[in-house]
């Protein structure tokens, strides 16, 4: 298999995008030995707030959608005792506006991005890292944990 043909399922673990399948779009992130599946149905963007094209904002403001992601990122994902004294910290990375067009070209959803790093010093390897989905209407979208069982 050449480097061309794994760019892209390389890039969608890297950088979390899911591919639609059936009316969903699974977004994955890894932190800490674990998976974290964020799953976007269309009924539950079809039941958010429209952005409609004549607003210059969206529904839900960036700051709501960061501050609510924050919460999760907060409560779901545990860093090990272990790097948490070495100083390991969440910092956010990006904050996007996703459209989601399978079901029309006035829905939206918030993808909030974290990493955790060295608080000094560099690190190797992938970092640990979890996109955290918003919808237009506050809703935090819970994601299905599990174990990586890839060693």
């Amino acid at each position: 298999m050449s480097l061309r043909n794994l760019s892209l399922p390389f890039a969608i673990m890297l950088f979390g995008f899911g591919l639609p399948a059936r009316g969903e779009l699974v977004i994955p992130s890894y932190a800490f030995g674990k998976v974290y599946n964020f799953k976007v149905t269309d009924e539950l963007v079809r039941n958010s707030p429209d952005w409609a094209e004549e607003s210059e904002n969206p529904p839900l403001s960036a700051r709501k959608a960061i501050a609510l992601a924050d919460k999760l990122a907060t409560k779901t994902v545990k860093v090990p005792s272990k790097l948490s004294k070495q100083g390991l910290i969440r910092e956010m990375t990006s904050a996007c506006l996703v459209p989601y067009s399978d079901i029309g070209p006035r829905k939206w959803y918030w993808a909030v991005a974290y990493q955790w790093r060295p608080r000094v010093g560099a690190s190797s390897g992938i970092k640990p890292y979890l996109h955290v989905v918003i919808l237009m209407d506050g809703t935090v979208v819970i994601p299905e944990i599990e174990k990586d069982g890839g060693g």
